[in-house]
């Protein structure tokens, strides 16, 4: 969260510049308010839309197809007791 931030200080200590990390923080800032804040909280329009060859080239947009949205596999074996800690 912090990054942009953290690089604009290292950019404006290290060369005095930063102007394209304050445009970048400004654009990131204006895409979340455009595609999320906008529509969820204030119940405008959707401005921003994904191209649908994104979604072509990058499969996955369904819940539970995504690499990250799947369960655990269950564990089988036995584990053992383990080992308590402090317990010396």
């Amino acid at each position: 969260m912090y990054l942009p931030w953290v690089l604009l200080a290292f950019r404006m200590i290290l060369s005095g510049g930063g102007l394209s990390e304050i445009v970048g923080i400004l654009v990131g800032h204006l895409y979340f308010f455009l595609a999320f804040k906008y529509p969820q909280d204030f119940g405008g329009a959707s401005l921003l839309q994904t191209p649908q060859f994104l979604y072509n080239y990058f499969p996955g947009r369904a819940p539970g197809t995504g690499l990250f949205s799947r369960p655990p596999q269950e564990r089988s074996g036995s584990w053992g007791r383990g080992n308590r800690l402090g317990g010396n």
